[in-house]
């Protein structure tokens, strides 16, 4: 696998929403079809999770999206994922759409392969991100 692009969901799971299938997946399907989709939420299985993860390891570039709508939450099930992230910021890109402390504590350490802000400007960030990983 050479890109891939992790969309994680860190706020309350709706029961009645399940977040596959949203605008920002199908935004990723059209926009960067070379770019396998993985995502995951607040109630997946912490083995999903480590299945992502030895994905991002075999990915030749990978972004992390994480999205989450409470100051000071934790990481759940991600942390592994962001550990990851900040250890290899040459080959993945980290990025925040709401607020997480902790995340952006973590963000610091990445040596600039973080953003933080709103579903459009992580968008630009993605395109050009893979844009230049060939």
């Amino acid at each position: 696998m050479d890109n891939l692009l992790i969309v994680a969901d860190l706020s309350e799971p709706d029961p009645v929403m399940f977040s596959y299938g949203t605008g920002l997946e199908d935004w990723v399907r059209s926009e960067l079809p070379e770019v396998q989709l993985l995502d995951l939420d607040a109630g997946s299985d912490k083995s999903f999770a480590l299945q992502i993860k030895q994905g991002l390891q075999k990915a030749k570039k990978a972004a992390l999206w994480i999205k989450s709508d409470k100051s000071g939450n934790g990481l759940g099930g991600v942390a592994g994922l962001v550990e990851f992230a900040v250890r290899n910021p040459e080959k993945c890109l980290l990025l925040l759409e709401g607020e997480n402390a902790m995340l952006e504590r973590f963000g610091k350490a990445t040596k600039g392969n973080f953003v933080a802000g709103a579903e459009e400007e992580l968008k630009l960030e993605v395109i050009e991100y893979f844009e230049f990983a060939g």
